[in-house]
Protein backbone atom coordinates (compact mmCIF):
# COMPACT_ATOMS: atom_id res chain seq x y z
CA UNK A 1 0.00 0.00 0.00
CA UNK A 2 1.37 3.35 -1.13
CA UNK A 3 0.89 6.18 1.32
CA UNK A 4 1.33 9.72 0.25
CA UNK A 5 2.26 12.16 3.10
CA UNK A 6 -0.31 15.88 1.77
CA UNK A 7 0.14 17.25 4.93
CA UNK A 8 2.96 19.73 2.99
CA UNK A 9 0.38 20.11 0.56
CA UNK A 10 -1.77 21.38 2.68
CA UNK A 11 0.36 23.50 4.89
CA UNK A 12 1.38 25.51 2.16
CA UNK A 13 -2.23 26.00 0.73
CA UNK A 14 -3.54 26.84 4.14
CA UNK A 15 -0.50 29.22 4.15
CA UNK A 16 -1.36 31.13 0.95
CA UNK A 17 -4.46 31.53 1.72
CA UNK A 18 -3.54 33.17 4.51
CA UNK A 19 -1.56 35.65 2.95
CA UNK A 20 -3.86 36.47 0.22
CA UNK A 21 -6.17 37.31 2.98
CA UNK A 22 -3.75 38.86 4.78
CA UNK A 23 -2.60 41.12 1.11
CA UNK A 24 -6.51 41.59 0.54
CA UNK A 25 -7.14 42.98 4.37
CA UNK A 26 -4.16 45.23 3.90
CA UNK A 27 -5.27 46.31 0.42
CA UNK A 28 -8.95 47.16 2.17
CA UNK A 29 -7.19 49.28 4.43
CA UNK A 30 -4.90 51.16 2.65
CA UNK A 31 -7.61 52.13 0.03
CA UNK A 32 -9.93 53.35 3.18
CA UNK A 33 -7.26 55.47 4.29
CA UNK A 34 -6.32 56.96 0.83
CA UNK A 35 -9.76 58.11 0.56
CA UNK A 36 -10.07 59.16 4.10
CA UNK A 37 -7.11 61.14 3.57
CA UNK A 38 -8.54 62.40 -0.09
CA UNK A 39 -11.63 63.45 1.46
CA UNK A 40 -9.05 65.37 4.67
CA UNK A 41 -7.22 66.76 1.55
CA UNK A 42 -10.56 68.33 -0.53
CA UNK A 43 -12.63 69.38 2.81
CA UNK A 44 -9.31 71.48 3.70
CA UNK A 45 -8.69 72.71 0.43
CA UNK A 46 -12.76 74.10 0.67
CA UNK A 47 -11.72 75.55 3.85
CA UNK A 48 -8.70 77.11 3.14
CA UNK A 49 -10.71 79.12 -0.18
CA UNK A 50 -13.19 80.08 2.18
CA UNK A 51 -11.46 81.51 4.50
CA UNK A 52 -9.52 83.24 1.52
CA UNK A 53 -13.17 84.71 0.40
CA UNK A 54 -14.10 85.78 4.18
CA UNK A 55 -10.36 87.16 4.36
CA UNK A 56 -10.94 89.51 1.07
CA UNK A 57 -14.39 90.03 2.29
CA UNK A 58 -13.51 91.90 5.53
CA UNK A 59 -10.56 93.70 4.20
CA UNK A 60 -12.63 94.94 1.76
CA UNK A 61 -15.50 95.57 4.08
CA UNK A 62 -13.99 99.01 5.54
CA UNK A 63 -13.13 100.16 2.33
CA UNK A 64 -16.55 99.83 1.13
CA UNK A 65 -18.14 101.54 4.39
CA UNK A 66 -16.15 104.28 4.04
CA UNK A 67 -16.78 105.02 -0.09
CA UNK A 68 -20.23 104.35 0.31
CA UNK A 69 -23.13 105.92 2.56
CA UNK A 70 -25.14 102.41 2.34
CA UNK A 71 -26.77 101.02 6.00
CA UNK A 72 -25.17 97.94 5.91
CA UNK A 73 -27.08 95.49 7.81
CA UNK A 74 -24.69 94.25 10.74
CA UNK A 75 -24.77 97.45 11.96
CA UNK A 76 -26.84 98.64 14.75
CA UNK A 77 -28.16 102.22 14.14
CA UNK A 78 -30.50 104.43 16.18
CA UNK A 79 -33.68 104.03 14.28
CA UNK A 80 -33.22 100.36 14.92
CA UNK A 81 -32.30 99.50 18.32
CA UNK A 82 -33.70 96.18 18.65
CA UNK A 83 -33.72 93.46 16.13
CA UNK A 84 -37.29 93.19 16.59
CA UNK A 85 -37.80 96.63 14.69
CA UNK A 86 -35.67 95.95 12.00
CA UNK A 87 -38.01 92.57 11.49
CA UNK A 88 -41.19 95.06 11.77
CA UNK A 89 -39.80 97.05 8.89
CA UNK A 90 -38.17 94.57 6.51
CA UNK A 91 -42.24 92.78 6.77
CA UNK A 92 -43.82 96.06 5.84
CA UNK A 93 -41.14 96.95 3.02
CA UNK A 94 -41.94 93.21 1.68
CA UNK A 95 -45.33 93.76 1.56
CA UNK A 96 -45.30 97.38 0.00
CA UNK A 97 -43.67 94.96 -2.89
CA UNK A 98 -48.23 94.22 -3.36
CA UNK A 99 -48.60 98.36 -4.27
CA UNK A 100 -46.17 98.34 -7.22
CA UNK A 101 -43.36 100.02 -4.70
CA UNK A 102 -39.69 98.71 -5.34
CA UNK A 103 -37.11 99.95 -2.80
CA UNK A 104 -33.82 99.87 -3.76
CA UNK A 105 -31.68 102.14 -1.96
CA UNK A 106 -31.36 102.90 2.14
CA UNK A 107 -28.98 105.51 2.81
CA UNK A 108 -28.05 106.87 6.39
CA UNK A 109 -27.60 110.26 7.85
CA UNK A 110 -27.74 110.25 11.41
CA UNK A 111 -30.82 109.63 13.23
CA UNK A 112 -32.53 109.61 9.96
CA UNK A 113 -33.00 107.05 7.10
CA UNK A 114 -33.87 108.14 3.37
CA UNK A 115 -35.18 104.81 0.65
CA UNK A 116 -34.77 105.53 -2.41
CA UNK A 117 -37.07 103.61 -4.89
CA UNK A 118 -39.37 103.10 -7.72
CA UNK A 119 -43.21 102.96 -8.22
CA UNK A 120 -45.67 102.41 -11.51
CA UNK A 121 -47.61 105.42 -10.94
CA UNK A 122 -48.05 108.10 -8.60
CA UNK A 123 -51.13 106.27 -7.28
CA UNK A 124 -48.86 103.15 -6.29
CA UNK A 125 -45.92 105.41 -4.59
CA UNK A 126 -48.91 106.69 -2.11
CA UNK A 127 -50.41 103.58 -1.27
CA UNK A 128 -47.00 102.18 -0.60
CA UNK A 129 -46.30 105.38 1.79
CA UNK A 130 -50.00 105.21 3.23
CA UNK A 131 -48.79 101.49 4.46
CA UNK A 132 -45.79 102.39 5.70
CA UNK A 133 -47.15 105.10 7.50
CA UNK A 134 -50.25 102.83 8.76
CA UNK A 135 -46.96 100.85 10.20
CA UNK A 136 -46.06 102.89 13.03
CA UNK A 137 -42.71 101.41 12.72
CA UNK A 138 -40.81 105.02 11.96
CA UNK A 139 -42.22 108.48 13.83
CA UNK A 140 -42.13 110.91 10.95
CA UNK A 141 -42.54 109.89 7.33
CA UNK A 142 -41.74 112.45 4.33
CA UNK A 143 -41.80 111.44 0.59
CA UNK A 144 -38.94 114.44 -0.41
CA UNK A 145 -38.77 113.83 -4.09
CA UNK A 146 -40.94 112.52 -6.84
CA UNK A 147 -39.71 112.47 -10.07
CA UNK A 148 -40.38 110.33 -13.71
CA UNK A 149 -37.81 107.78 -15.19
CA UNK A 150 -36.31 108.61 -18.19
CA UNK A 151 -36.33 105.44 -19.29
CA UNK A 152 -38.75 103.27 -17.72
CA UNK A 153 -41.19 105.65 -17.16
CA UNK A 154 -41.34 104.80 -13.77
CA UNK A 155 -41.48 107.24 -10.96
CA UNK A 156 -38.16 107.55 -8.64
CA UNK A 157 -38.99 109.09 -4.98
CA UNK A 158 -37.01 109.74 -1.88
CA UNK A 159 -38.69 108.74 1.27
CA UNK A 160 -37.29 110.42 5.05
CA UNK A 161 -37.96 108.51 7.77
CA UNK A 162 -36.98 108.94 11.62
CA UNK A 163 -37.42 107.98 14.75
CA UNK A 164 -38.39 104.34 15.53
Amino acid sequence: MVELNLLNWRQKKNDYERQMIRRFVMLGVLVAVMMLGGVHALLNYVMYQRSQQVSILRSSLPRAEQHDERLPIAKNTQLFVSPLKLIAWLEVASLSSRYGVCYQRLLREDSQLTFEGKGWSLASVRAGFNHLEASTVFNTLKLSEIKKHAVDERLQFLLNASGG
